[in-house]
């Protein structure tokens, strides 16, 4: 015998949509839901990379809207996200010089470091020089 009674839309709260946004992020990073590329797997010397600094879950799209983009970086590295470079779409992991990145999320910087794969060990950071 059928039910016969309607049933009726549970209402998503803010909260919990960005809870569903975050995790499809980790979930699906090579899909639709990733804005950006990870970098070409690639070994250099001292190397200098301007870009736009988050985090590697954010990826420069803040999870949660009443956030920033950099206060969310600063939050998800806080969580154990690493910090990254976003540059021409492409990704790179940070390792090093983590209070000078705290006070740069979100802004375009400079970082100066050795690339291997897709990390770049940091020598240097400093915010990028307007055109």
């Amino acid at each position: 015998m059928k039910n016969s009674s309607p049933r009726t839309p549970i209402p998503m709260t803010l909260r919990q949509l960005a809870a569903v946004a975050a995790l499809l992020c980790l979930i699906a990073p090579g899909s639709a839901f990733s804005r950006v590329r990870r970098a070409k797997a690639t070994t250099q010397a001292d190397t200098a990379l301007t870009g736009t600094i988050t985090d590697t879950v954010c990826r420069m799209a803040a999870h949660d809207p009443s956030r920033g983009a950099a206060d969310c970086a600063r939050h998800c590295v806080g969580s154990g996200s690493k910090f990254a470079l976003v540059v021409d779409g492409r990704v790179y992991t940070l390792q090093g010089h983590e209070e000078e990145l705290q006070k740069l999320a979100g802004e375009n910087a400079t970082i100066h470091g050795a690339i291997s794969g897709y990390d770049v060990a940091v020598s240097s950071v400093a915010a990028a020089k307007s055109h």
